[in-house]
């Protein structure tokens, strides 16, 4: 089995490879800004039921 030392370097690298890669895909799917829509207050309503409705786990 692995020791300590070393599974911590292990996961270390592991993190560094997720974070790398959540990045690039922010590169690809940018964050949308609801101003650009028609009704963006019922969009962030809606949004918010939702939330309270179905909210994520965690």
């Amino acid at each position: 089995m692995y020791a300590p030392k070393q599974t911590n370097s292990t996961l270390n690298k592991i993190l560094e490879e997720v974070r790398r890669l959540r990045l690039e895909v922010s590169l690809f799917l940018p964050q949308e800004n609801l101003e650009e829509y028609n009704h963006p207050e019922r969009i962030k309503q809606s949004y918010e039921k939702a939330l309270r409705k179905f909210p994520p786990r965690s």
